[in-house]
Formats: structure tokens, sequence, C-alpha cells
């Protein structure tokens, strides 16, 4: 992906995360090049949540996404219960790693 796309995609992560939405899945196959928009857009929202929770808290959620695509604290909650963590910064770590 060339600087551009990088900067569209981020952008559109801030806007999903300013209306409180957290995908929680992203990687390179949640991610597609849209003709009709002209640029990469986020697909597969099947584990997205709205949240209460501001940038920067915690979040109550159990594991959900890939597991090279998303944080320790994220990847400790496989097999286990929910706890609280950083779904902002999931989102981010996933989409840092896809590029």
């Amino acid at each position: 992906m060339q600087a551009f796309e990088k900067k569209e995609l981020k952008k559109s992560l801030r806007k999903l995360h300013a209306l409180k939405i957290v995908h929680r899945d992203i990687k390179p196959d949640n991610i597609m090049y849209s003709d009709f928009f002209k640029k990469h857009v986020f697909i597969d929202f099947g584990g997205c949540l709205f949240i209460k929770e501001s940038l920067g808290e915690k979040s109550f959620s159990g594991f959900l996404g890939t597991t090279g695509f998303c944080t320790d604290e994220m990847f400790n909650l496989l097999g286990s219960s929910k706890s609280y963590v950083d779904l902002y910064t999931n989102d981010l770590f996933g989409l840092n790693r896809t590029f």
C-alpha cells in the first residue's frame, strides 16, 4: 500500500473511533479497494461494536480477531473469559500490522 492509502485508512479509522465504533478485526483480508469510492475501505464489520468508552479507556470484551493482527492484551483473552481491553489500540495495532 502506498502512503496515500495508508493516510486514507488511518483517517477512516479515526472517523470510526470518533463515532465510538471499533472494528476488532482489522487485517489485510478486511481491506478492499472500492472502485466506487476510488480508495481502500474497511470491510467485514461482523465483529464491530459500538462502545460507550472514550479513546484511551478500556472496554469489556472477549477475544475477537485474528491472532497475528491483535494486541497481546486481546490475544491473552483467547480461550478465557471476558476482560477489559483497549479496543481502540487493538484496531490501530491491526492496521499497523497490515501496513
